[in-house]
């Protein structure tokens, strides 16, 4: 009697092992036989390989989710955008040369100093708390009765500090990293005696060569208690 294969539904002849057009097993097997020809049992055709196939696959996505491990992206530090009033005042100042004081408009002078030859600092306030710091590098004077005279290689426009902060000019990589120059705001704890202070919030370094200052991160930086065993 003919039978018909039961993946494709070719007709085959009795006693033939496989089919001729797909190659499917005709013989009997444990889940079923094959279809003979007008009629009789019937079958679907089971897919075992595909589904262990697809388990297999499913818990391979599982797995690598679960235990291969995820690698943290940590951004490096960056300048903030520059505001409009720091970019103006970046194009107007950096790379002028003075002396004997810097006046100005609509800020207050408050001083500087020598942070590391040949890098000074002068500073200033605005009326809103803003601080501005300029980067200064030494120049040759011309006579010794002269003021000596200071080019402004770079400078930082800082927001209001919050409560209790402040701006430090003697800072350095904690654990005695004097090869670095910087400033920072820092939270001073005067209600303890110690001679450097670690509450950083905001830190810049700046380039004995070129006077550039660039942001870093705070963690790691102390400034010195100028007060300390006084």
């Amino acid at each position: 009697m003919a039978v018909v294969c039961p993946d494709c539904g070719a007709a085959a002849q009795p006693g033939d092992r496989f089919c001729g057009a797909c190659g499917a097993d005709l013989l009997p097997d444990a889940g079923g036989m094959a279809t003979p020809a007008g009629g009789g049992p019937s079958r679907r055709p089971r897919l075992p390989r595909l589904a262990a196939g697809l388990a297999a696959a499913a818990l391979a996505v599982i797995l690598f989710f679960v235990f291969v491990p995820k690698t943290v992206i940590t951004p490096p530090v960056t300048a903030p955008a520059l505001s409009p009033l720091a970019e103006a005042l970046k194009a107007r100042l950096v790379g002028q040369v003075y002396e004997g004081g810097l006046d100005l408009e609509g800020w207050e002078d408050l001083g500087g100093g020598l942070i590391a030859e040949p890098v000074w600092f002068q500073y200033y306030q605005r009326a809103d708390g803003a601080y501005l710091v300029l980067a200064n590098l030494a120049q040759p004077r011309a006579s010794e009765e002269e003021n000596l005279p200071f080019r402004i290689a770079d400078l930082v426009l800082i927001p209001p500090l919050e409560e209790g902060q402040e701006l430090a000019f003697e800072c350095r990589a904690a654990g005695g990293g004097r090869g670095r120059v910087v400033i920072a705001v820092v939270r001073p704890d005067h209600a303890h005696e110690a001679e450097w202070w670690r509450d950083v919030a905001m830190a810049w370094e700046i380039s004995r060569q070129s006077g550039r200052l660039k942001p870093v991160a705070p963690k790691g930086i102390e400034c010195v208690n100028e007060s300390w065993g006084l």
